[in-house]
């Protein structure tokens, strides 16, 4: 597992991140662990491919309210 934290001063604590793969030949399994204002991490982990690569997430934030 490999895990980074992305800083955005546009992220609250209540926003939904959502992260897919951009590219790379491996597959990644990509979780958004953690949510906080104006951070999240992402943890990632290879489940097929034996490539060194760098590969690129693409991310969402969906702005939303703790109700």
């Amino acid at each position: 597992l490999q895990t980074f934290t992305v800083n955005n001063s546009a992220v609250a604590a209540t926003d939904t991140v959502i992260v897919n793969q951009k590219s790379g030949t491996d597959l990644y399994r990509i979780y958004v662990t953690s949510v906080g204002a104006g951070s999240f991490g992402i943890t990632y982990a290879t489940f097929s491919g034996t490539t060194t690569e760098q590969p690129v997430f693409n991310f969402s934030v969906i702005k939303a309210v703790a109700a």
